[in-house]
């Protein structure tokens, strides 16, 4: 019959054995990377920047030392949606959030501001949106959750 306890320590040697060897791995890899970035010119690393954000629909603008939207972005079809907000809580992001409807030329357009924490940066936004037609949005439970400031200009001028 064996030892229980004998197998019990074989077990837990065998499992500190795995995450030793892991994290060897991973500091190995680690450091790798962070060699080859630093070997890289300023402008090897604002391609890799940009390569790495294009998915997303953003670009790096060094002389600005900000990430903007690219004009060729993915979420230009998709459009706005006061969920991408409620939602971006689970997605690590906390911020405030502005948003101003208003309608204008025959169209309702929202200008929303946020600010707040993106991850483990900080940052702001300015979303600008028209719906290419007036929308009635007083009736809205959802932006009348958001308190949304309704304002109405007139297109003259």
């Amino acid at each position: 019959m064996p030892d229980f306890n004998v197998i019990k320590i074989g077990c837990i040697v065998v499992i500190l054995l795995v995450l030793l060897i892991a994290a060897v791995i991973i500091t190995v890899k680690r450091e790798k990377s962070k060699r080859k970035i630093r070997r890289m010119c300023d402008a090897e690393k604002i391609q890799l920047l940009n390569e790495l954000a294009e998915p997303f629909g953003f670009c790096y603008v060094p002389c600005e030392d900000v990430f903007t939207s690219r004009e060729d972005a993915w979420q230009r079809k998709q459009g706005y949606e006061a969920l991408y907000d409620r939602a971006a809580v689970g997605a690590g992001m906390v911020f405030d959030a502005l948003p101003i409807y208003f309608d204008y030329a025959g169209e309702t357009w929202l200008i929303e501001f946020w600010k707040g924490q993106y991850g483990i940066n900080t940052g702001g936004e300015v979303g600008v949106y028209h719906a290419g037609k007036v929308v009635d949005i007083t009736g809205s439970p959802i932006l009348r959750r958001w308190k949304i400031r309704i304002c109405r200009l007139s297109s003259a001028g």
